[in-house]
């Protein structure tokens, strides 16, 4: 009986070959730009892959990634639709500029210190307040251009506290937050970012509430700088 069953299995598939037809196979999946078709996956289980750091794709479906040239030796990023252009360590923004955190400095002493030293630590249980009338000021490692200033709420307290906060720079320039500077910001953090805030050159700036009678609370501020594509 099972021999029967066999000799009529190789039947149904010699008759279909021979009327051009085969048995269905898995169609590829359609990748997005920025990944590829993984050949080395069998056929019909072939998955979907970021290009790996130096290469890009910049079509659906595409079977391999395509290189940069050797400016991207050092490149980090996956699942590039472009070339970046950034440095290592930086990643790209609006096509214009490439962005990388900062790195903050406290003063050893003096009225703000301890606030900045509890901002600073990327300590997810440690936060602090600035009090209403009192301005906290932050150093950074060497002159950088501000391209972003990001507040990371409290959690379960306070987040109407970030709403208000004025920054000042060392030529008395400053930028405010409001509804539209901060339209990006979610529930865990307040992001203050170019065109509404714009400097260079910043050595330090200053932390404060614009509202008289307003406190900020927070857990920890980061400062991102901007810094020109690499021109090849």
């Amino acid at each position: 009986m099972l021999r029967m069953q066999a000799l009529l299995c190789l039947f149904a598939i010699f008759a279909a070959a021979s009327c051009g037809r085969l048995p269905s196979r898995a169609e590829p999946p359609n990748c997005e730009p920025g990944s590829f078709i993984n050949s080395s996956k069998k056929v019909g289980k072939e998955k979907c892959s970021e290009c790996p750091p130096g290469t890009y794709s910049d079509s659906v479906g595409a079977r391999e990634c395509k290189k940069c040239d050797l400016n991207f030796a050092l490149a980090v990023e996956t699942g590039m639709t472009e070339c970046d252009l950034c440095d290592a360590g930086s990643r790209p923004v609006d096509g214009i500029f490439c962005s990388r955190k900062a790195k903050l400095t406290c003063p050893e002493k003096g009225p703000g210190s301890d606030i900045c030293r509890q901002t600073t630590d990327s300590n997810p249980e440690t936060f602090a307040t600035i009090p209403a009338g009192v301005s906290v000021r932050y150093f950074l490692e060497k002159p950088e251009n501000f391209g972003s200033l990001t507040f990371i709420r409290k959690k379960d307290c306070c987040s109407k506290d970030v709403e208000d906060i004025k920054i000042t720079f060392p030529n008395e320039g400053y930028c405010i937050t409001d509804a539209e500077s901060t339209e990006n910001s979610t529930e865990n953090y307040l992001r203050l970012s170019y065109p509404y805030c714009s400097y260079e050159y910043v050595k330090y700036f200053d932390v404060s509430s614009w509202r008289t009678n307003r406190s900020i609370t927070f857990r920890d501020i980061e400062f991102e700088a901007w810094l020109p594509k690499i021109i090849t």
